[in-house]
């Protein structure tokens, strides 16, 4: 069984949604699904009004994936651990590839890992590339 949403007989290209509305000040929509009307490669949105919390939810212990190409490229696990290019965590985050960091105010590429937040005592800084940091750094 499915739904199609759409109407029958047309043709061209035209824009094609579902609005969700369910209050008195975004009385448009308050959640959308939209496909833009540009043919066979246009882009497609879920697109939240208002300041609430946009929330992606699983009720049981399966995780969450995001695919491109048919490939899964981030996976969040039950427990919480990010894994980006895999799907086995080993840490909080787990990256399977090369990272970049580029600092948008100097536009040096920067790696700045604390304890404790932005506050912490650094352990690893990559400033620039040759110049490496280690250890208990101010």
């Amino acid at each position: 069984w499915g739904i199609e949403v759409g109407k029958a007989g047309l043709t061209g290209n035209r824009y094609a949604g579902i609005d969700f509305t369910g209050d008195d000040t975004y009385t448009d929509y308050g959640l959308r699904i939209l496909r833009e009307n540009t043919g066979a490669n246009a882009n497609s949105y879920i697109q939240t009004r208002g300041t609430g919390i946009f929330v992606i939810q699983t009720t049981e212990a399966g995780p969450i994936a995001m695919t491109t190409n048919s490939a899964e490229r981030l996976r969040i696990t039950s427990g919480g651990e990010v894994c980006i290019g895999t799907t086995s965590a080993v840490r909080l985050l787990t990256v399977a590839g090369t990272i970049y960091a580029k600092s948008s105010a100097s536009g040096t590429e920067s790696i700045d890992l604390r304890n404790g937040g932005t506050s912490g005592t650094r352990n690893l800084a990559i400033f620039r590339v040759g110049e490496l940091r280690l250890g208990k750094l101010a």
